[in-house]
């Protein structure tokens, strides 16, 4: 990603980009494994990703 494109944005707005990308990729896993027929725990996953998620926002 070049410089310029996070140029004068900071650390938090960062952070909350990456973090709500995470997220719609474990969204997106999530399904994928739902439709394969896997067995996903969704409780204990989004239990988890939120811990990271404050940690990762607050760090």
């Amino acid at each position: 990603m070049p410089r310029s494109r996070w140029e004068g944005i900071t650390a938090i707005d960062i952070r909350k980009f990456l973090i709500n990308q995470l997220n719609n990729a474990l969204e997106l896993m999530v399904k994928r494994l739902k439709k394969e027929k896997y067995d996903v725990n969704d409780f204990e996953l989004w239990t988890d990703f939120a811990k990271v998620k404050e940690e990762f926002l607050l760090s």
